[in-house]
């Protein structure tokens, strides 16, 4: 909707989502005696975008989405209730992302036109065993490395992104109308 008539503008948008699997461990596996285990998680997702338009020729856009997520204790992987022990249960502390984003388009001249935008991702995967074991040992490298506290990712696993970006458009006529983007 708008917020200043024909010159800034905004978007919201939140979706929760909670999700409950229920879960029994395989006849004659140890587990079985638990009954049934349910696996909790919460997905948080949002965006939002608030677009000014400073001038008929500069438009500015700026954007945030993400989905953080969290995960009770408990057999968060299938494999988990195949196990032995209950500590194969693990809670997923934080998982997800934030993104967010700044965009501006203009037209300097009638001739030239520049885009710029600049952007973030973070991600994150960390889950807590309740109790610390790796599942994989690597031993084609040395020093052996073990990987992984419950499953197939390496616990407290993130990442950032940062990319920028400048693109500019010059038209002119030389025996035709051409544009060189750059």
């Amino acid at each position: 909707g708008p917020l200043v008539k024909d010159k800034l503008f905004f978007f919201g948008a939140f979706n929760p989502q909670y999700q409950r699997l229920t879960r029994i461990a395989p006849e004659g596996f140890p587990l079985r005696s638990l009954g049934e285990v349910d696996r909790k998680r919460r997905i948080l997702s949002y965006a939002g975008k608030l677009s000014w338009q400073a001038t008929p020729n500069h438009r500015f856009d700026f954007t945030a989405f993400g989905d953080p997520s969290h995960g009770d204790v408990g057999p968060q992987r299938t494999i988990a209730l195949k196990s032995e022990v209950e500590s194969r249960f693990s809670e997923l502390d934080f998982y997800g992302a934030h993104n967010q984003a700044a965009r501006y388009d203009g037209i300097v001249t009638n001739n030239w036109l520049i885009e710029a935008a600049v952007s973030r991702a973070y991600t994150n995967f960390k889950e807590l065993p309740s109790v610390d074991e790796h599942e994989i040992s690597d031993r084609t490298v040395t020093p052996f490395r073990n990987l992984g506290g419950i499953g197939f990712y390496d616990t407290g696993t993130k990442g950032t992104t940062l990319q920028l970006t400048l693109k500019s458009t010059n038209i002119f006529n030389a025996g035709g109308n051409h544009q060189v983007r750059y």
